[in-house]
């Protein structure tokens, strides 16, 4: 909880210029915890399927769903939380 208490810190501090939620922050530090739960769920499913069905070292398949859930959290908090409405 602390640890993601100091991301969600730093994600409004230095990784997004803009907070589509500025006036509401504990529902974006909700919709930024589920996120995070989800892509952690992605995170577990993917390293058994990669270790299980494809056969791939379970180290190996850790580093390549790490990278891919990185990406899809990076994605998904922007979109949803720090991008601008048209």
């Amino acid at each position: 909880m602390i640890g993601f208490t100091i991301n969600y810190a730093l994600n409004i501090k230095w990784v997004f210029s803009y907070r589509k939620y500025l006036e509401r922050p504990l529902y974006e530090y909700i919709l930024m915890a589920a996120i995070s739960l989800f892509v952690s769920g992605l995170n577990i499913i993917g390293i058994w399927f990669l270790s299980e069905f494809v056969k791939i070292y379970y180290i190996t398949s850790k580093i390549i769903i790490s990278i891919f859930t990185f990406l899809i959290k990076f994605i998904v908090r922007k979109k949803i939380l720090f991008q601008a409405r048209n």
